[in-house]
C-alpha cells in the first residue's frame, strides 16, 4: 500500500503528506479491524467504519509521505498482537519521534519506534514468519548501523542483509522456504552483479536468472493466440530482441530485426497483419518513419510514414488504418496529427486536430472517437475529444477538463474515455467516464489517478489499467474491474504502472507496463491473470511493454 508521493515504481506525484496521514489514519481504522484478536480468524470485509481516525505521520519540514504498510507479527505465533508497520518519509507517528519507519498497536491504539529508524526513505516492508521484519528504501543506516537499502528489525535491533544493494529497493517478497527478493534500481547486491532484482537466501546474495533491464508499453494478441509486446527494451527472456517481442505460450522470440525505438501503439489487421508505431526511424538496417507492417516475416514500410511521433492506431471496418499522434504529415501529405492509411496511400481527416491525438476509437458503424490534448479538431471546438464522421469533425457535449488518454467503444456503442480530468461537462467523474451518445455518466467514483488502458469482457464487464492504486475508494494497485455498478481488484493486483491490457481466446488477461510483480508473483513487465491468479511470462521483458495485441 502506497500513499502517494514521489515516483517508486512509475507512479505519479500525488496526495500531499498531510492528506496521506489523514488517509492513513482512516486506512488504519479498517486494517485494524481485521487485526482485532477476535477478527483473526474472520475475513475482513473491508469496509469503512465509523471512528474519530487514528493519528497519522508527521514531517514538520516536509510533506509527509506513506510508501509501504505491513502487518506484523513481533512473536510470530506468540500471544503479541499483530501491528501495523508503516515506512516513508516522516520523522513523527502519532505523537511519537519515529525515523521513517514505525508500528502501531491495535490493542493499546499506541504507536512506536523501530529503534532510531532510518536516514533516509522506506519504500517496502516485509514480514517474516519468525516475526522479523525487512524493510527497504533509499536509506544507508538503520538504528545508527551500516545498512544498505535493506534491514531486518529482529524486535529489539537493526542489522543489515549482508553489504546491501548499491540502489534504491522498491519491492520485497518472502518466498516460500523463506528466501527474499528484492527489486528495485539497483545493479548490486553485495558483490554479485545482479540486474535489477536479487535473492537473499539468509547469508548471501544471488541473482534471478539474467534479471531485467527495461520497461513495457505494448501489447498485442495475434490471431493465432501469440502474444506481442512493444516498448523500449532489448532482451526478452534472456533473447536478444530490439523494442518488440512475441510470446508464445512457451518462449520469447524476436521479430525480424525489430524496430530500431519504442514502440507505444499497435494494432492487428482483419487479414491478421500487424501494425506497430511509435517514435523508431528504423527497422533492423531498413529505413522506416515511425509506422511498420510485419506481414509475418519481415517489416515493411507504410509508404514514407510520418515525419514525428505515433501514439494510437485504429482498424476501421473496412481495414483502413487511422493513425494519431504528435506528426503534421503523413507520407508526404499534410495531416495534422491524425492520418488515415488505405493500404496504398495516406491522406488527412479533415484539418486534422489542433494538438497531440493519444487516443482512438471506432464504432462499428466507421466513426472515429479520436481524444488527447487538443482543443479543437477540424476547426470545431472540441475539448479533448472529437468525433469524425466520414467527412467531418464535431465535439462531445462540452468534452473534458483535461487530456485524454485512452478511449474504448462499448458493444452497444457507448464510449468509456479515460484521462487526468475530474469533471466532464457539470459531471464528477473521476479520471473515467461515459457517453451514451447524449450525457456523460460517471464510472462509481472513479479512479485515483490515469488510466492508460481498456478491455472490455464478453459479458460487458471492463478492465481498466493505469497509473491509479485506487477505484471507486478500493485499494486495487493500477488494475480494476467495473462491473456496470461498482468496482473490484484483480487479486492483489500489479506492483507498478500498467500501461496496456488485452483479452486473450481462451479469456485470460494479459497486462503489460514497467512493473516486476503481479499478485505477488515476480513478473517482469508482463503478467498474465487467469480469473483467479496472476502468473509471470517466462522471464517476461527487460523493458517498459507500452502496447499489445493479439493475432
Amino acid at each position: 500500500m502506497h500513499c502517494f508521493g514521489h515516483n517508486v515504481m512509475g507512479w505519479k506525484n500525488g496526495w500531499p503528506g498531510r492528506a496521506c496521514a489523514r488517509f492513513l489514519g482512516a486506512l488504519l481504522i479498517v486494517l485494524l479491524t481485521c487485526l482485532a484478536p477476535e477478527a483473526r480468524s474472520q475475513p475482513c470485509d473491508g469496509e469503512w467504519l465509523p471512528s474519530d481516525g487514528v493519528p497519522g505521520v508527521i514531517n514538520p519540514q516536509a510533506n509527509a509521505m506513506v510508501y509501504a504498510i505491513a502487518q506484523w507479527d513481533p512473536d510470530g505465533a506468540g500471544p503479541q498482537a499483530v501491528r501495523l508497520v508503516v515506512g516513508g518519509t516522516f520523522t513523527i507517528a502519532g505523537n511519537v519521534a519515529a525515523n521513517n519507519i514505525a508500528a502501531y498497536d491495535p490493542q493499546t491504539s499506541t504507536w512506536s519506534a523501530l529503534g532510531s529508524g532510518m536516514d533516509f526513505s522506506v519504500y517496502a516492508l516485509a514480514a517474516l514468519p519468525n516475526g522479523d521484519l525487512i524493510a527497504g528504501g533509499s536509506f544507508t543506516t538503520a538504528g545508527g548501523v551500516s545498512a544498505n537499502r535493506i534491514a531486518r528489525w529482529n524486535g529489539i535491533t537493526w542489522s543489515p542483509l549482508g553489504a546491501g544493494v548499491n540502489e534504491r529497493v522498491a519491492a520485497i517478497a518472502v518466498l516460500p522456504n523463506g528466501d527474499l527478493v528484492a527489486g528495485g534500481n539497483f545493479t548490486a547486491a553485495g558483490d554479485v552483479p545482479v540486474s535489477r532484482i536479487a535473492r537473499w537466501d539468509g547469508a548471501t546474495w544471488t541473482t534471478l536468472a539474467t534479471g531485467l533491464s527495461g520497461a513495457v508499453g505494448s501489447l498485442a494478441v495475434l490471431p493465432g493466440g501469440d502474444l506481442v509486446a512493444g516498448g523500449l527494451f532489448n532482451t526478452a527472456g534472456g533473447v536478444s530482441v530490439s523494442n518488440i517481442a512475441k510470446w508464445d505460450g512457451t518462449a520469447w522470440a524476436p521479430l525480424g530485426t525489430g524496430l530500431s525505438s519504442s514502440i507505444p501503439a499497435m494494432a492487428v489487421l482483419p487479414n491478421g497483419n500487424l501494425i506497430a508505431a511509435g517514435s523508431f526511424s528504423y527497422a533492423g538496417q531498413v529505413p522506416i518513419n515511425c509506422i511498420a507492417r510485419w506481414n509475418g516475416t519481415t517489416w515493411e514500410a507504410l509508404g514514407t510514414g510520418t515525419h514525428v511521433g505515433i501514439n494510437a492506431l485504429a482498424v476501421l471496418p473496412n481495414g483502413d488504418l487511422i493513425a494519431g499522434g504528435s506528426f503534421l504529415a503523413a507520407g508526404g501529405v499534410p495531416a495534422a496529427r491524425i492520418a488515415r492509411w488505405n493500404g496504398a496511400t495516406w491522406s488527412p481527416l479533415g484539418t486534422g486536430a489542433g494538438d497531440y491525438v493519444v487516443a482512438l476509437a471506432v464504432l462499428p458503424s466507421g466513426e472515429l472517437f479520436a481524444g488527447g490534448r487538443f482543443t479543437d479538431a477540424g476547426g470545431v471546438n472540441a475539448s479533448r475529444i472529437a468525433r469524425w464522421s466520414a467527412t467531418s469533425w464535431s465535439s462531445l457535449g462540452t468534452g473534458m477538463t483535461a487530456d485524454v488518454h485512452t478511449l474504448k467503444v462499448l458493444p452497444n456503442g457507448d464510449l468509456i474515455v479515460g484521462g487526468n480530468f475530474t469533471t466532464v461537462g457539470a459531471v464528477v467523474a473521476n479520471r473515467i467516464a461515459r457517453w451514451n451518445g447524449t450525457t456523460w455518466l460517471p464510472l462509481g467514483t472513479g479512479l485515483n489517478d490515469i488510466p492508460k488502458d481498456v478491455v472490455v469482457l464478453p459479458n460487458g464487464d471492463l478492465i481498466v489499467c493505469g497509473d491509479f492504486t485506487y477505484a471507486g475508494g478500493l485499494y486495487v494497485n493500477h488494475i480494476a474491474r467495473w462491473n456496470g455498478t461498482r468496482w473490484f481488484g484483480l487479486g492483489t493486483g500489479i506492483g507498478a504502472s500498467v500501461y496496456a491490457i488485452t483479452l486473450l481466446p481462451s479469456g485470460d488477461i494479459i497486462a503489460a507496463g514497467t512493473f516486476s510483480t503481479a499478485g505477488g508473483v515476480s513478473a517482469s513487465r508482463i503478467a498474465r491473470w487467469d480469473g483467479a491468479a496472476w502468473s509471470a511470462m517466462g522471464t517476461g521483458i527487460d523493458g517498459a511493454v507500452t502496447d499489445l495485441a493479439v493475432l
